[in-house]
């Protein structure tokens, strides 16, 4: 028993079956994770080591090179790169794809506990290890202004908001900037220090050993085994003041507060943060993978109602960013494209059938694999995501192309009259003989369109990560179309359609169309068979031609989007302080108020940037930056990279002194991420850093020249000045002075040390030994009222005397790829599209090639397209390959699955003249586009030839029967009629095959093209990633459609008469002898 005979014989089973696809497909809808592109995780893990006071040239010796000659051994590493700035180390460790990155993290950490003996004591605390990826881009971000003063806010938003985000389900970190750090200050007083005769590493010894509580072991009590604790731990600031540090000549205790201050005070931060106007306290929150953005961002702004309500008003509570806005914007635009292309799909069904009940069976396929899509998204562990949702978008036309085949072919039958004008068949009958005879070409097509993708859903790294959501959702729906083709089709025919009323579809106006479309078709197809070599020259040619057009296509990685949301870096010259700092802000922020009124919401840091790989809580006092806030696209006339032109213009004639860096947020920030800075990048590595920078530096001009640049930067500049205290060993040592009692000393005086953490109550604070050295500035002639004390002799010795101050201009940042020294040179473009200006460079420097001992390395959004595009392109390679292996299943030949293939190549000319059109690039969704696209091309091809190869067996056993003509049944039959009949036949059948298949090319054409046409069009947040899917599948299937009409039979043509050829030939030879 066929499928279909089951379908129609088993109603009730039928329904059953469909009741519960559509209930468990919405139960899976209602419960399946939403996010804006789906997890893009990559297997890196982050090191992060603070270093107070310490230059970058101290972080590379004492840090990263220790790091990195231990990390370099770890399994299945791939490559590692490292900063080390002021204060601060960073190394990212990248490991093999598909490696779990949670697990190396637990490896890496142990590998720094097992080097902390070999680490600088100064370290602030070990280094920490981080998994690398998308989850550690905040989800949501918010200012909080008000209240009495900053102190009160800080700790109002540390003890109510940070604990109610933190226990929400599915929230990672929760990080707070600008926040005033409660802290137990300790300066001490030199003047008082000297007069007593105490040295400041005296006081640092005696903080160390105090606050002590330790475990003492166990005892026996009144004959009991007990615990026993020593505890002589600080209860109060009193009992920190009270300690001993000393004693007069007359043995009288001097205390800590006789030679320090000690207070319980809020340490300024290091950087300035405002929000609409007013000093701000900003709240970053990340998720975990497994987490629901839309829930928790919707959780979180309940908090800050409640919040904002219980004070009466008094607090007001900012939106920064929240991904949950972009997440419901971009999926509602690519919705409502789908909604739209499936009511033009139906539309486009109904006029061609011209009966509702047949409609109503095609129109329900689209439900039926989108239910049977979702269930399986579930049990996949797919999102609903911008990408997934733009592959259920785009299968929407060819989920009901199998189903148009079989109802067109079912119809055939169901229409077709005996010479009585009796109709020929039942519906039953219909249905059983139109579903045997596409049944084999509907699997094939189907498998075609599928078996592309399995190798894209194979790719491993970023690509794997962006195209696996919708290769799967696009796999899936096809696959499931074709089980609602083959068994639910005939079902609902059977439960729809009446026999008591025929409507023949050429009786409205698409149907009369499409009749003398078929008469004129196959007058056309006739003069083309006839001059079929010319027609197959001009084809190829008018390719060639067409092929042109790729060099006035741009190549990107992924189309930059408008999120409604930008970010403005400014470095200004090291001698700036805070203050300078601020003030240039400021002025920043009047030009950009006075120049985007579009803008909905600001935060801005004076003496921080905003670089998305600054995991340092300390400021830079020389940078600021601003993260602007837009509304939404539809309500603006401008889009965001006009805004980002005219900033980056603005700021960089009126803001003198500063370098502006103006770069785009939303997915674009993400991309950025992942390819370490974005735009165009390029590295330069070698060991003779000076020659380095050099190099650097001439790239960076002449880039400035180029067009397509808005601003460019080097990641290390000599713009970190230096105070270098040289010591003279000798005469240390012979004055009794060791280098830690001189080393610690000036650590203390100039930069401060923790010594210990106060507890009170529930609350704990870190406590921290300065100097009065810095209040009023440092210069030279300062060190001679430095005392330093001698542990041996009890010598005071001041610092000028075994110390020069020397100043110096050294790198601010010291950068390695894989443990050599580098700099990378980094451009914001005006586009994304990079291959100019990579094309620009190259050829620069092969005119000017770099000094010997530098190579380069491609970097930023470069880096990732190699990286991305060779793996991709031979995974498309092998998807091709299986296409071919799938139609030579189906037709058990070789030959004319070539044929079909053939076809393949001439969909470029619609794809690339509709990108130059709507000038897009050639980016990773694009070529996404032309993967699916192979599959759907080659659909029409195989149900043409599948149904000639038919008629053509059918009109050689009808001559044979006509003519008594004997032959073995169980032989291949071909040759043995004779050649011209076999040419008579070829034609007539060609052109019949053709024509009879013009109204189900077109319908199935049409439903796709009409069906994508809203997401080709679409405008919006997030329309930009997902827009070139629909532009190239629209453009390249008008195109092959008309190409497979015409092409496919010629090509069919050609080949049969070359193998007629050489087969009646081979034939008559063998009479002959």
């Amino acid at each position: 028993m066929r499928i279909s005979e089951f379908s129609v014989r088993h109603p009730v089973v039928l329904g059953i079956i469909l009741i519960t696809l559509a209930f468990f497909g919405i139960i899976a809808l209602i419960g399946t994770n939403v996010e804006f592109m789906g997890a893009i995780n990559t297997p890196q893990v982050y090191v992060v080591a603070v270093y107070p006071g310490a230059s970058s040239q101290d972080i590379e010796n004492t840090v990263i090179d220790v790091l990195e000659d231990d990390f370099v051994t770890l399994q299945n590493f791939k490559s590692m790169t490292s900063q080390a700035t002021n204060s601060l180390a960073m190394i990212v460790i990248s490991f093999a794809d598909g490696v779990d990155a949670y697990e190396m993290q637990t490896e890496v950490r142990n590998r720094i506990n097992d080097l902390s003996s070999s680490l600088p004591s100064g370290l602030q605390g070990d280094p920490v290890a981080i998994v690398g990826g998308a989850e550690m881009l905040p989800i949501i971000s918010f200012a909080v202004t008000g209240g009495e003063d900053l102190a009160n806010l800080s700790e109002y938003v540390s003890e109510q908001i940070v604990p109610q985000i933190t226990r929400l389900e599915g929230v990672s970190t929760v990080t707070v900037t600008g926040a005033l750090e409660p802290v137990v200050e300790i300066k001490a007083r030199l003047e008082d220090l000297d007069s007593k005769n105490i040295s400041l590493l005296n006081i640092y010894q005696v903080l160390s050993y105090s606050n002590l509580s330790m475990p003492l072991g166990s005892a026996e009590y009144y004959g009991q085994q007990i615990q026993l604790r020593f505890d002589a731990s600080y209860d109060s600031l009193e009992d920190i003041k009270n300690l001993a540090v000393g004693a007069t000549e007359d043995g009288k205790v001097i205390h800590l507060s006789d030679v320090c201050d000690v207070s319980l005070i809020y340490e300024e931060p290091e950087y300035i943060t405002r929000s609409n106007g007013a000093d701000a306290i900003v709240v970053e929150v990340c998720k975990r993978s497994d987490g629901n953005t839309l829930s928790i961002t919707d959780d979180i702004k309940k908090i800050l109602d409640s919040e904002r309500a219980r004070s009466g008003g008094v607090l007001s509570f900012s939106l920064i960013s929240d991904d949950s806005q972009t997440i419901r914007s971009s999926l509602k635009n690519v919705i409502e494209s789908g909604v739209l292309g499936v009511i033009i799909a139906v539309l486009v069904i109904f006029l061609f059938l011209n009966d509702a009940k047949a409609t109503l069976v095609i129109g329900l396929s689209i439900p039926l694999s989108i239910f049977f899509t979702t269930i399986v998204m579930a049990v996949m562990g797919i999102s609903i995501n911008l990408m997934s949702i733009s592959g259920i978008v785009v299968s929407l036309g060819s989920i009901v192309d199998a189903s148009i085949v079989v109802l067109d072919q079912v119809y055939r039958f169901y229409q077709k009259k005996k010479s009585d004008g009796s109709y020929e068949n039942t519906l039953t009958q219909a249905i059983l003989k139109g579903s045997a005879v596409v049944d084999t070409s509907v699997i094939g097509s189907n498998l075609t369109t599928v078996v592309v993708f399995i190798p894209i859903a194979m790719l491993s790294g970023i690509v794997g990560m962006i195209l696996y959501p919708v290769s799967m959702t696009f796999m899936v729906a096809i696959f499931s179309s074709l089980i609602v083709a083959i068994i639910f089709v005939p079902f609902l025919l059977k439960l729809f359609v009446r026999e008591k009323n025929r409507t023949q579809a050429k009786d409205n106006i698409v149907g009369r169309t499409t009749v003398k479309l078929e008469k004129l078709f196959k007058r056309a197809l006739r003069y083309a068979l006839d001059h079929a070599l010319l027609f197959i020259v001009f084809a190829f040619a008018l390719l060639l031609i067409s092929i042109y057009l790729i060099t006035a296509l741009g190549f990107a990685f992924i189309p930059s989007t408008d999120n409604g949301d930008f970010y403005i870096d400014l470095a200004f010259p090291d001698s700036y302080t805070l203050e300078n700092t601020d003030e240039a802000m400021l002025k920043a922020y009047e030009i950009l108020s006075a120049n985007v009124p579009e803008m909905q919401a600001y935060l801005m840091y004076s003496g921080k940037g905003s670089s998305i790989f600054d995991f340092s809580t300390s400021g830079s006092a020389n940078k600021g930056s601003i993260h602007v806030v837009l509304t939404p696209s539809e309500e603006r006339e401008r889009d965001i990279h006009e805004i980002i032109s005219q900033m980056q213009s603005l700021l960089s004639e009126n803001i003198p002194g500063a370098k502006v860096s103006v770069r785009n947020g939303g997915f674009d920030n993400l991309v950025s991420f992942i390819s370490s800075g974005g735009g165009y990048g390029l590295t330069l590595v070698g060991e003779d850093q000076s020659l380095l920078y050099q190099e650097a530096k001439r790239i960076e001009n002449f880039l400035k020249t180029d067009p397509e640049v808005m601003s460019v930067s080097i990641n290390s500049n000599y713009d970190s000045r230096v105070a270098t205290m040289n010591a003279s060993y000798d005469y240390m040592t012979s004055m009794g002075l060791t280098s830690y009692e001189a080393g610690m000393t000036n650590a203390i005086l100039f930069n401060g040390v923790d010594v210990g953490v106060f507890s009170s109550g529930e609350d704990n604070y870190d406590i921290k030994l300065t100097s009065d050295v810095k209040d009023d500035g440092i210069d030279k002639s300062s060190l001679s009222d430095i005392k330093i004390y001698s542990s041996q002799t009890g010598a005071k010795i001041s610092l000028d005397a075994i110390a020069s101050l020397d100043t110096s201009t050294e790198l601010s940042q010291i950068n390695h790829v894989d443990r050599s020294r580098s700099i990378t040179i980094s451009a914001n473009l005006i586009s994304e599209n990079t291959s100019g200006v990579t094309s620009r460079v190259d050829d620069y420097l092969k005119q000017n090639p770099l000094e010997e001992g530098i190579e380069k390395r491609t970097g930023g959004i470069g880096e990732l397209m190699n990286d991305s595009y060779g793996p991709l392109l031979k995974m498309g390679a092998i998807g091709i390959f299986l296409v071919y292996v799938v139609m030579v299943l189906v037709f058990e030949r070789y030959r004319q699955p070539l044929l079909i293939m053939l076809t393949v190549p001439f969909g470029m000319i619609g794809i690339l003249l509709t990108l130059v059109a709507f000038g897009s690039t050639l980016n990773l969704i694009s070529i996404m586009g032309i993967v699916t696209l192979v599959g759907m091309l080659v659909n029409n091809g195989i149900i043409l030839v599948d149904y000639t190869n038919q008629l053509m067996e059918a009109g050689r056993l009808s001559y044979i029967e006509k003519n008594n003509i004997e032959y073995d049944k169980d032989e291949n039959i071909y040759g043995i009629i004779p050649m011209e009949e076999e040419k008579r036949l070829l034609v007539e059948n060609l052109v019949e095959g053709a024509s009879s298949r013009i109204r189900p090319i077109l319908m199935s054409a049409l439903t796709t093209i009409l069906g994508v046409i809203p997401m080709a069009f679409a405008s919006g947040s997030g329309s930009e990633i997902y827009a070139p899917l629909g532009q190239v599948i629209m453009g390249g299937l008008t195109a092959s459609t008309f190409i497979t009409l015409f092409l496919m039979p010629l090509f069919y043509y050609r080949s049969e008469i070359k193998r007629m050829k050489r087969f009646y030939s081979r034939a008559e030879r063998r009479i002959n002898k």
